[in-house]
């Protein structure tokens, strides 16, 4: 029995790893502008910029510009934007928009 739970903690690790994992590798890392909508008080500008702090892959955080509730950002990256979008996807309050560098804020 214990050898079939380490057999599924190494393929769940792998799995979680692959998905959610970002490479440190510099070939990938770089920057990507993105925007955020629906920024409307100074709380959700605050809390936007700490969530993207906290995720992985994200190695800075600058912020290019305010334009009404639409924040500007320029991310310094340390893996690839693909990777860093989908751990971006997890928390709710950012949504996905049509473009593949464009958010909206969602305050719960």
């Amino acid at each position: 029995m214990n050898d079939v739970a380490a057999v599924l903690a190494d393929w769940l690790a792998a799995y979680f790893s692959n998905r959610y994992g970002v490479s440190g590798q510099a070939s990938v890392a770089g920057a990507q502008s993105v925007t955020i909508s629906g920024v409307t008080t100074f709380a959700d500008y605050q809390n936007a910029l700490q969530l993207l702090k906290s995720v992985n892959g994200i190695d800075a955080v600058d912020v290019a510009g305010v334009d009404g509730d639409v924040l500007m950002l320029t991310l310094s990256l340390k893996g690839r934007w693909s990777q860093i979008r989908s751990n971006l996807r997890l928390d709710q309050r950012l949504s996905p928009t049509v473009s593949d560098t464009a958010f909206e804020w969602r305050t719960f």
